[in-house]
């Protein structure tokens, strides 16, 4: 079994020398008129005309759709190829490639080898979750309340009090915990039970896996793991029989007092941590579960219940509940339950909710949606989308007790620190990228890089009062591309392995971002302000040398089933693309973009389309089959007819072979100009003549100052199958033979590694592993299952 393996993607590193700058037009001059970038009419010393393209998946390929589907012999889920019609066939949608696609991977390519700016590319804000640690961890839940139009937050529970104790016995007292006075204060109670919070145990970790404990307390009582939401319509409580008195918050509260009911973890020595009360399975014969007006019932029909001897509780549990069992680490162990009263409710302080606080939470939800848990059955109650602060929810929250504001609102015990920067802007600026970013985002708001001024591009205006991310001014594209059409009429699809589809995200500090000095990035020295790193650069897939069987890293939740068309050695599909007033190094940096074997003196390389690529899918050979030229000035100058296109480019005309798959095109899409070209091209081979287009001279690739050839050779290289064969290309796994091992125990283990390679009392059992910057077209090293430290 090999421990080393290649991440499935690496980064084609910025320019810093920011060559751009002395290729960029300027928007004012192109807005007048006084360059060849424009729409208004056909320049003169440019060219214009379509270029063909055959394309054959040496992969299988994923196209989705995005649309549901209604075949019962496929599962409703599944990802299905994308399909429409054609001239040819304008009532049965055909398997297809949608332009769009094509577009995108010819798009971003060429925005790598000409260093220009990401045309597209969103802000995500960024998050990293904390280390494990008492400072780090939240215990304590409140309830958003609306004041005065208003989300605040009313605390639940006494969060987790912690304290030093030689006896062995330890005693938890006001008078050494302010937290207590604070929160008889905050939430107007005098006993220690009003606020603390049940554990109920539910599950084990058998075999590494998560297993409910048979006959436990919520299960006895049939309660449904739907965590409570304040905006429930009549909703049901879990009504727990008291077996002791209450303790007032003016006596200590203590193991003696609380047999096996306290919740008390040994930290370290002598230091205590009380999380609350355990709640045994035994005791759901006493309890009762049903909305407030069953319990009255309850009691009613049995004289020898007092309502005043049971304490009424809320569940709080998180997650989607029909995945439940895929979704649970394996560290969980209880739910809980929460006392809970109206009155108690009403008399609680309420505490504002600052807006940056809500904002910043809110993005981490929205940038998060992977971790699935916001309760399943809160979506009822949310306006739109789900991954937002509503009220009636229920959070964990850190609270400034001076300033008495929340500070930090949570979904979990352990959860996530803002990264420097915040985003994918502001980590880009920080670290002197500015000019990389979308047009209205960089500092220089008036050039356009060659990629913007070749695929078109939209000014997106920053963020402010009244201006939600409004577009700006904007330039039209002079390339088009059309749908992809399909060149095999037995071509078919099948069904995939499963596969986990989106992982893993940024900022995975070790394969996402580098620091400037090469010292390795963990979660604790990206959210310090004082760490300086950026992003890697622009993200490209390694090339396979055949497809995975099996691609999943995460859960069983996160597969997905798709729908393949299978690999092929000749053409499956093929499209155009039309271009208007380029000049001959734009047309040369489109060209050399497509990565076809047509291309000389550059190199060439197979592309990459669609989904499931870090499992080898998506490998695609372009082959160019035509590149034919219109001369405008002669079509506009005389009334006589004659074909549209009148040159084919030196070293792209098409040869017999290629013909025929010009004419299975043609069949497709019905285009005229084409027709015409197949059409002359008969006639002339009827009559033993000649082919009638004239040559325009080959273009000068190798010299085009457009073309940063480093970045093009590292496209290459990446894309070289033979590159990747000493070791397997697969997403980060942990070391040892576990099968069900998951993608976020390597970088578990590997930031462990970091955080203890100065530690004396730890044994690092390998070296802090990440992404190294590429050195010219020098193929990566791989990489290194990881293992976590040991204690020496």
């Amino acid at each position: 079994m090999t421990h080393t393996f290649y991440n499935p993607f690496h980064f084609i590193p910025f320019n810093d020398k920011a060559h751009t700058q002395n290729n960029g037009l300027d928007y004012n001059t192109i807005k007048t008129g006084q360059t060849h970038v424009t729409h208004q009419g056909w320049q003169t010393n440019t060219l214009s005309g379509a270029i063909y393209v055959a394309l054959t998946n040496k992969s299988g390929l994923i196209v989705g759709d995005g649309a549901p589907h209604d075949d019962k012999d496929t599962p409703a889920d599944t990802v299905r190829f994308y399909r429409t019609t054609t001239p040819a066939n304008p009532g049965t949608p055909q398997l297809s490639i949608p332009a769009n696609s094509l577009r995108g991977m010819v798009a971003s390519t060429a925005e790598i080898i000409s260093d220009s700016a990401m045309r597209v590319i969103n802000d995500t804000h960024y998050s990293s979750r904390v280390t494990a640690s008492p400072d780090n961890t939240f215990s304590t839940l409140g309830l958003i309340v609306r004041e005065n139009d208003e989300l605040k937050l009313k605390p639940l529970n006494l969060g987790r009090l912690t304290l030093t104790d030689k006896s062995g016995l330890p005693e938890f007292n006001q008078e050494y915990n302010d937290e207590v006075l604070d929160e008889c204060c905050y939430q107007n109670t005098e006993f220690w039970e009003d606020f603390l919070i049940y554990h109920v145990h539910c599950y084990n970790n058998v075999c590494g896996k998560s297993v409910e404990v048979t006959g436990n307390f919520l299960s006895r009582l049939n309660v449904p793991l739907e965590c409570y939401h304040h905006n429930d319509n009549n909703p049901k409580f879990i009504f727990i029989k008291k077996k002791y008195e209450f303790t007032s918050i003016a006596d200590s509260l203590c193991e003696s007092g609380y047999p096996g009911k306290l919740k008390i973890d040994q930290i370290k020595n002598n230091e205590y941590m009380l999380s609350g009360l355990h709640l045994p399975a035994d005791e759901a014969d006493d309890a009762f579960f049903g909305t407030s007006q069953d319990f009255f019932q309850h009691i009613n029909v049995n004289p020898s219940l007092n309502k005043n001897d049971f304490i009424k509780c809320i569940l709080y549990c998180k997650g989607d509940i029909e995945k439940r069992d895929a979704q649970l680490p394996t560290t969980k162990l209880y739910e809980y339950l929460i006392p809970f009263s109206d009155e108690k409710l009403a008399s609680t302080t309420a505490f504002t909710i600052p807006k940056e606080v809500l904002e910043r939470f809110n993005a981490i939800l929205n940038n998060n949606r992977h971790n699935n848990l916001i309760p399943n059955n809160w979506k009822k109650h949310k306006k739109g989308d789900i991954h937002h602060v509503e009220e009636g929810d229920i959070y964990y929250f850190k609270l400034d007790c001076e300033k008495e504001i929340i500070t930090e609102l949570s979904l979990s015990q352990i959860w996530r620190k803002e990264v420097t920067g915040q985003s994918t802007y502001g980590i880009m600026k920080n670290a002197g990228h500015d000019h990389y970013l979308p047009w209205g985002q960089r500092s220089d708001t008036q050039s356009l890089t060659p990629a913007e001024c070749v695929f078109g591009a939209v000014e997106t205006l920053p963020e402010t009062a009244g201006n939600n991310h409004q577009a700006g001014r904007a330039l039209a594209s002079r390339v088009r591309f059309y749908d992809a059409v399909k060149l095999n009429a037995d071509l078919g699809t099948r069904l995939s392995h499963p596969l986990t589809l989106s992982s893993p995200k940024p900022p995975s500090p070790s394969l996402y971002l580098s620091s400037p000095k090469g010292q390795g990035l963990g979660k604790k020295q990206i959210t310090d302000e004082k760490t300086a790193f950026s992003l890697s650069g622009r993200k490209r897939y390694l090339q396979h040398t055949q497809e995975q069987t099996r691609g999943t890293t995460g859960t069983d939740a996160m597969d997905t089933i798709a729908e393949v068309v299978p690999a092929s050695t000749t053409p499956a599909f093929g499209f155009h693309i039309e271009f208007d007033n380029l000049t001959q190094e734009e047309l040369s940096l489109l060209l050399a973009s497509l990565g076809a074997k047509q291309n000389t003196g550059v190199p060439t390389f197979h592309q990459q389309l669609g989904m499931g690529k870090p499992y080898g899918y998506g490998k695609v050979e372009l082959d160019i089959l035509g590149v034919f030229l219109k001369q405008p000035q002669q079509r506009y100058s005389t009334l006589e007819t004659s074909p549209v296109y009148q040159q084919v480019l030196s070293g792209y005309q098409p040869n017999a072979e290629q013909q025929q798959w010009l004419t299975t095109m043609q069949a497709q899409q019905c285009q005229p100009a084409l027709a015409q070209y197949l059409a002359d091209l008969e006639q002339q081979s009827l009559h033993a003549h000649p082919v009638a287009l004239s040559e325009h001279p080959a273009l000068n690739h190798a010299d085009n100052p457009l073309i940063i050839q480093t970045a093009l050779q590292q496209v290459a290289m990446l894309a070289d199958e033979n590159n990747f064969t000493d070791a397997p290309i697969s997403y980060p796994l942990p070391g040892g033979q576990r099968s069900d091992a998951k993608i976020f125990e390597w970088f578990v283990n590997n930031d462990d590694t970091l955080t203890a390679t100065n530690n004396p009392k730890k044994t690092i059992q390998q070296p802090y592993q990440s992404l190294k910057p590429l050195q010219g077209n020098t193929p990566p090293q791989p990489l290194v299952k990881t293992l976590a430290p040991r204690k020496k």
